[in-house]
């Protein structure tokens, strides 16, 4: 929560403040409207942790939530959590 606290195992924080599918677009790295095969080939042609490359379109998520400039773990584990989750284009 806002004060720092863990939520309980088996729960989640929800952020009344976040746009639905952001997360889903986020992730969506060929802007097809869904988070796929196809966007983990994306990934996975740009996977190389430890190699700065700020801009990268495959650099979705850091430690803080934010685009850090590498294409690593952190990104592929965003993209999992992602998996299936589709959005409108419009």
């Amino acid at each position: 929560d806002s004060s720092g606290r863990a939520s309980p195992k088996g729960s989640f924080v929800f952020d009344p403040h976040a746009s639905p599918g952001v997360a889903c677009r986020r992730a969506d790295l060929n802007s097809d409207g869904k988070v796929d095969d196809g966007d983990l080939e994306i990934l996975r042609a740009n996977f190389n942790p430890g190699v700065y490359s700020p801009g990268n379109p495959a650099d979705i998520t850091g430690d803080d939530g934010k685009p850090d400039g590498y294409v690593d773990l952190d990104d592929f584990g965003y993209l999992q959590s992602q998996n299936g989750c589709t959005y409108s284009l419009q």
